[in-house]
């Protein structure tokens, strides 16, 4: 283990652990919001949205996936495209006589379905999809100062957000009826929070890989209120469960398994943790029930 880290060929693991923790506290303080609005299928599907955007980037020329560049025009298309489906999933979500899964489900087939139509116009093969793939699925063992950079703007945001709203999230989440009695503005928190898991997904997929940021923004979370008593102590734990799981899966990755792709070890590990708490709170703790379904 000494020898590990004082390797110079080693650096991109502190490279990308740093970056990590970065993502971690965005994950943090996103995912208790996520799980307590019941969004956890909506991150699903704006993740499938970004899919969606990318493949409208490649049909319209916008760039191509093997330029450094091109990809980051992409993400671009892929950003506005993904939010235009998030504002749409949160108006269909609000509508009395449609039910949050069912408006779910359409939004993610659809935005999926047209990804795909997307790619089958672009019938110039030269997109590549080992690049498409790599696109997708990211690598955050590539993770380069820039893209650090931009977490830790990403994570500044999440936070500040998080503190200045917190007393109206906290009612939002908690009793839709008394933050509206007390003037909150339910409707805009709730195309806020759709909005910004949107943004969170589409920036960093590129380093980070759809499958780990769409564990990471709902495990830790689940975590956090499952063992939290205060807001505090929820993000705490979900930074704290997070950064475990990053920090587990890059031992891992260096020592045991370096041709195992890291986003899928590292939410592997994630996946292990939360069933083994599971099994915990089950055999020793006292059962918590989740806040009803909330109101739109």
């Amino acid at each position: 283990m000494e020898s590990l880290f004082k390797n110079p060929s080693m650096t991109y693991l502190f490279t990308a652990l740093g970056g990590g923790l970065l993502f971690c506290v965005v994950a943090s303080v996103i995912s208790p919001w996520v799980v307590l609005r019941r969004l956890s299928y909506a991150t699903d599907a704006l993740a499938h949205a970004t899919f969606g955007g990318i493949a409208l980037g490649l049909f319209l020329g916008m760039g191509d996936v093997s330029d450094p560049s091109g990809v980051w025009k992409l993400l671009a298309t892929s950003l506005a495209f993904s939010v235009v489906i998030s504002q749409l999933l949160a108006l269909l979500m609000r509508l009395p006589f449609l039910s949050q899964d069912a408006a779910t489900g359409i939004v993610y087939a659809g935005a999926f379905a047209m990804g795909g139509i997307f790619l089958s116009l672009k019938r110039d093969a030269s997109y590549g999809h080992t690049n498409l793939e790599s696109l997708l699925f990211g690598n955050i063992l590539l993770l380069n100062i820039f893209e650090i950079r931009i977490l830790a703007i990403l994570a500044v945001l999440s936070v500040l957000g998080a503190w200045f709203q917190r007393r109206a999230l906290q009612l939002w989440a908690f009793d839709s009826d008394l933050a509206l009695a007390e003037g909150v503005r339910t409707g805009l928190l709730h195309y806020s929070l759709i909005g910004a898991v949107a943004l969170v997904t589409v920036v960093t997929t590129k380093f980070l890989g759809l499958m780990m940021v769409m564990a990471f923004l709902v495990i830790p979370g689940s975590v956090g209120l499952m063992i939290g008593r205060s807001m505090r102590s929820i993000y705490l734990i979900s930074w704290l469960f997070s950064s475990v799981c990053l920090v587990t899966g890059l031992l891992l990755i260096a020592t045991r398994f370096p041709d195992v792709p890291a986003g899928s070890l590292t939410t592997a590990v994630g996946f292990i943790f939360f069933i083994l708490l599971v099994m915990l709170r089950l055999a020793f703790g006292r059962r918590r029930k989740m806040p009803e379904e909330p109101a739109p």
